[in-house]
This record gives structure tokens, C-alpha cells and sequence, in this order.
């Protein structure tokens, strides 16, 4: 899908809250959070299998090397982060989340989000750029910073290179999108063996906070794959139009 194919048939501005995102049918739903749980295990035990391993072969041995200990610290670092995105997708399978929306800057949103993360970009040499293109959307500011953090979090799962994160506006109706651009590969590798294995795992779990978080908010979502780079863009149907708002109170 690209953005061409996303409807654009709600009028910003206004106090309604558009309905863009289709509700999934029961079986769609439940389907869906089997996907969850499955990507939960697998990224729980696969991490959890490997540090047991050296774990045991610690109290074989009586000796670990830098290395290793720095891969057993790795691996549960990310059992870890697994087990704290589940989390937040438990709250969004309860199904009480409550919305309180506002008027924020989007650019302001991202950066603070650049800026959070900055030193662990820095430590895998992942570049990025603060954002400047200035767009003000209606949404609940705490889920803006989650889909923002989640995007990040899956790109930085499967980024080889830069990430790149830019706001454009669509003509009309006038709407803010937000995408993010990274490449499955660096500039100078050819074999595309290890492309293909990071293509199929992009439906990891930090994936599906993103889809979670963007269908919780009515936001809709879309990614392509190409062959070596992805791009996944979040478009917000509630973006601030100054103009038609001051239209909007002259006729009122």
C-alpha cells in the first residue's frame, strides 16, 4: 500500500473523531493477538534459550570471556524489552484506554523522542536528524509519544544504516504524515541473503505496538518493502488547519 491508497475523506479540524481506521471482524481480532502472543514467545524464549545456554556452559567452565558476557547482557536486555512491549499490548487488549486529545506539535514530538534516545543511537552509529517541518495534530500526546518510540524501536530492530524520519502535509484535506525511512542493508553490501532474512522479520513485536498504538488512536498506517529499504508511514486525519478554523468561526 502507499499513501495515495490511504482515504482522505475526513475534514480536519473538527471535533469528531474520525472513524478511518476499519474495526477488525471478531475472527480478524483474534487472529491478530494470536500473531501477538506468538511474537511475544518467540522473542522471550529465543533470547532466554541463548543465555541459559551460556549460562551453563559458565558453571561448566567456571570462566566467561568479554564477548560472551556482553552477548548474555544483550540477550536479556532484550527478553527484557520483549516483555515490556507486552505489556503495554496488554493495556491496549483491555481495551480501556482513555484518550484525552490536544492540540501538540508533531515535529516537537519526534524530537523529543530523537533526544531520548540519543545516546543509544549514537552507541550503533545510527544517524538521524531533528525534524523541522512544523505540523500541529489533534491526538492524545501520551499515545503520539508511544507510536513515535515504538516506529523508532522497530526500526532501530532492523535498521543497517540510517533512519530517517520526515513530516509532509497532503494537499487536501489538509492532513500531517509522518514516515520513517531506513535501508535493510548498507550502501556497500550486495548480497541480498541477509536482506531477505530482516525482510520477513519485520512483523516483530515492535511492530505490533505500531499497529496497535495507530489503530487505537484512528490513525491509519501503511508500510512498504522494497527491495532494500522500508518505509512505514502514520497519517493523522485530526491536523490542525489554521485557515479553515478561522473560516469555521466566522461562520459560526
Amino acid at each position: 500500500m502507499d499513501m495515495s491508497d490511504i482515504d482522505r475523506s475526513s475534514v480536519p479540524g473538527r471535533d469528531t473523531a474520525p472513524a478511518r481506521v476499519e474495526p477488525l471482524e471478531a475472527s480478524d481480532e483474534a487472529g491478530q493477538w494470536r500473531d501477538v502472543v506468538s511474537a511475544v514467545g518467540t522473542e522471550v524464549a529465543f533470547p532466554l534459550t541463548a543465555a541459559l545456554e551460556r549460562i551453563t556452559a559458565l558453571i561448566a567452565t567456571g570462566r566467561i570471556d568479554r564477548a560472551s558476557l556482553r552477548a548474555l547482557r544483550d540477550e536479556v536486555d532484550q527478553a527484557r524489552r520483549a516483555g515490556m512491549v507486552a505489556q503495554q499490548l496488554a493495556r491496549f487488549a483491555a481495551g480501556r484506554m482513555r484518550q484525552t486529545h490536544e492540540r501538540i506539535s508533531l515535529a516537537d514530538t519526534v524530537n523529543t523522542v530523537l533526544t531520548h534516545r540519543h545516546q543509544e543511537l549514537q552507541a550503533r552509529a545510527i544517524s538521524l536528524k531533528p525534524q523541522e517541518r512544523r505540523a500541529e495534530v489533534l491526538v492524545d500526546a501520551s499515545l503520539a509519544f508511544t507510536v513515535v518510540n515504538a516506529l523508532m524501536d522497530w526500526a532501530v530492530l532492523h535498521a543497517r544504516s540510517g533512519i530517517e524520519f520526515a513530516i509532509d502535509m497532503s494537499s487536501w484535506p489538509t492532513q500531517a504524515r509522518l514516515s520513517c525511512r531506513f535501508a535493510l542493508r548498507p550502501p556497500d553490501e550486495i548480497d541480498d541473503t541477509a536482506t531477505d532474512i530482516t525482510r520477513r522479520s519485520l512483523d516483530s513485536l515492535a511492530w505490533r505496538l505500531v499497529e496497535q498504538t495507530a489503530r487505537t488512536m484512528t490513525l491509519p498506517l501503511a508500510r512498504q518493502v522494497g527491495d532494500a529499504q522500508v518505509i512505514a508511514t502514520v497519517e493523522f486525519p485530526r491536523t490542525v488547519n489554521d485557515q479553515l478554523l478561522g473560516e469555521q468561526l466566522l461562520e459560526g
